[in-house]
C-alpha cells in the first residue's frame, strides 16, 4: 500500500509540474493548488459541481489525489479547474473541506485501469474532449496499457484517464480494472474488501423499473436497508464464495432451500446461489424498487446487443437490441449485467450499457 502511496504521488506530482501556464496570463508560480481530498473510510469520488450548490449539476466525479487548481472560495465552495492539456480544461465547484491547499499526506484513491477494447478494437482514442469527434483525437492507447483514473464525467460515460504524460478523455467501455484492491459500497454484506468491479451501475438519482415478469410459486424479493444497495448471489453459502452477481432492491428469486438460517438458496433465471436471508422479504409489501434503467450503448458498428442466457459470450442468446433500447437491470458482475428486456431475462455486457 505505502509503495503504490508512493508511486501515485509521485506520478501525480510530475503531472502537476508539467502543466502549462493558461491562457489567462497568470505565470506558473502565481497559481493556488491543491489537492483533492476524500475524508471517508471507503473510496468515494468528489463532485465538482456547475455552481456552488449541492443541488446544481455535476460536472465531474474527481478521486482523491488529484490535483486542482483553486480560482476562488467563499460559502463552504472553492471554484476550481482541472487543469491539463490537452485535455479539455473542466471548470466547477467542490465543498472547501475536499480541497486541501496544504497538500498534506493523503490517501491516493485514482484506480489503476487496463485498456481492454471488446469492440472491435485495438485500443482505446485519448481525446482532448468528452465527445466522440475526429477532431479531438490526439493519440491511441493499445490494448493492454496501464492507465490512472482521475475521473469520471458525461454521465459515467467517460473517464478522464492519465497515460504516461498525457492526460485526456476516453470512453468508459474501453477498459478493466488492473486488479487493485479498494474499499468498495456496501451491499449488505460484511465483506468490506474485495478487489475492485469495473462497473457499480449508475449512483445517485436515477430512474428505476417495476418487476415486469411472472413472479415464482416460491419468491422472496431483495430487501437491503437503502434503496441501491446490492446483495450478493453467492455460490456458495459463505462470505468468502464467489459473487455471481450484485442485485438490487426489488429483484424477485425463487426460492429453493430455506434449511440454513443464514442463508437461502435461490434461483434466479437460469443462476443458483446463496443470499442472506435477512436482506430477503418473504412477503408483501414488496419494497421499493431499486433496480435502474439503462440504455444500450455500443459503440461499435454493429450499434447493437444480444441478450444472452448465460453470461458467456459463447452462450445461445434470445434477441439483438439496438442502441437507445432501455433495460431493467437486475444485477450485475464486472463484466455482464443481469437484465430484464422486452418480456424476457438474459445477459448482455455492462461496458455497453449507460
Amino acid at each position: 500500500m505505502m509503495k503504490r502511496f508512493v508511486s501515485l504521488l509521485m506520478a501525480l506530482l510530475l503531472m502537476v509540474v508539467s502543466v502549462p501556464a493558461l491562457a489567462d496570463g497568470i505565470a506558473d508560480d502565481q497559481v493556488v493548488w491543491a489537492i483533492v481530498r476524500n475524508h471517508g473510510y471507503e473510496t468515494v469520488r468528489i463532485k465538482m459541481y456547475a455552481e456552488a450548490s449541492q443541488q446544481s449539476d455535476v460536472v465531474a466525479e474527481v478521486y482523491s489525489g488529484v490535483y486542482v487548481r483553486v480560482l476562488e472560495e467563499g460559502n463552504g465552495f472553492a471554484k476550481v479547474q482541472l487543469n491539463w492539456e490537452p485535455a479539455q480544461v473542466l471548470e466547477g465547484y467542490m465543498l472547501s473541506g475536499h480541497v486541501d491547499k496544504a497538500m498534506t499526506e493523503i490517501k491516493v484513491e485514482t484506480p489503476v485501469l487496463k485498456v481492454s477494447n471488446t469492440a472491435g478494437g485495438d485500443g482505446i482514442t485519448l481525446r482532448s474532449a468528452p465527445v466522440n469527434d475526429s477532431s479531438n483525437a490526439f493519440g491511441v492507447l493499445p490494448n493492454g496499457t496501464q492507465v490512472t483514473m482521475l475521473g469520471v464525467v458525461g454521465n459515467h460515460s467517460w473517464y478522464l484517464i492519465q497515460s504516461g504524460g498525457m492526460v485526456g478523455y476516453a470512453a468508459r467501455y474501453g477498459f478493466n480494472f488492473a486488479g487493485d484492491k479498494a474499499h468498495v459500497p456496501s451491499d449488505g454484506t460484511e465483506d468490506k474488501e474485495e478487489k475492485v468491479h469495473a462497473f457499480y451501475g449508475p449512483t445517485g438519482n436515477y430512474v428505476t423499473g417495476e418487476w415486469t415478469l411472472a413472479t415464482p410459486q416460491y419468491w422472496a424479493v431483495v430487501n437491503n436497508p437503502k434503496q441501491a444497495e446490492r446483495l450478493h448471489l453467492r455460490k456458495e453459502a459463505s462470505y468468502s464464495s464467489e459473487s455471481l452477481g450484485r442485485y438490487y432492491n426489488g429483484v424477485r428469486v425463487e426460492v429453493l432451500d430455506t434449511s440454513t438460517p443464514e442463508w437461502t438458496y435461490v434461483r434466479i433465471g437460469e443462476l443458483v446461489g446463496y443470499m442472506r436471508t435477512q436482506y430477503l422479504k418473504f412477503d408483501e409489501p414488496c419494497p421499493a424498487s431499486g433496480m435502474p434503467v439503462m440504455e444500450i450503448f455500443n459503440p461499435g458498428p454493429l450499434a447493437n446487443m444480444k441478450l444472452r442466457l448465460l453470461p458467456d459470450m459463447n452462450a445461445p442468446y434470445d434477441g439483438v437490441y439496438k442502441n437507445g433500447t432501455k433495460v431493467t437491470m437486475m444485477g450485475f458482475t464486472a463484466d455482464w449485467a443481469h437484465v430484464i428486456v422486452d418480456g424476457k431475462m438474459g445477459f448482455m455486457r455492462t461496458e455497453f450499457l449507460k
